[in-house]
């Protein structure tokens, strides 16, 4: 999926891994196991680039897998520690586009325009 936030184009990749593991809980401390991995990648459109933010989702053995839970989820993460509450208010309204919730050739103007 591409973003536009004003100038700068960013890619946004998911990665579905089917593969059983455990996870350290962020608030019980305990290890949860679960079952698929969604990984979120969001990576300026510029050939070669890096990886700018990174997250995960973890669907536990005991929950329903959907890709759109594990997007979301994942997105929410990546989005949280590198971009403003504006960007990422542009990056959910390029989501909704692509899933056909809005208007396509959504475009986020500069910040600065806000």
């Amino acid at each position: 999926m591409k973003v536009q936030v004003g100038s700068k184009v960013y890619r946004v990749a998911w990665k579905h891994i089917h593969k059983s593991g455990s996870v350290i809980g962020e608030k019980s401390g305990k290890e949860l196991p679960y079952s698929i991995l969604t990984i979120c990648q969001i990576h300026p459109i510029e050939k070669g680039s890096e990886c700018l933010a990174l997250g995960k989702a973890f669907c536990s053995v005991n929950d329903v897998f959907t890709k759109d839970d594990g997007r979301k989820t994942s997105l929410t993460k990546a989005l949280e520690s590198s971009f403003s509450k504006w960007d990422r208010k542009c990056f959910w309204e390029a989501y909704a586009d692509e899933i056909g919730y809005g208007e396509k050739k959504h475009v986020c103007p500069d910040t600065a325009m806000a």
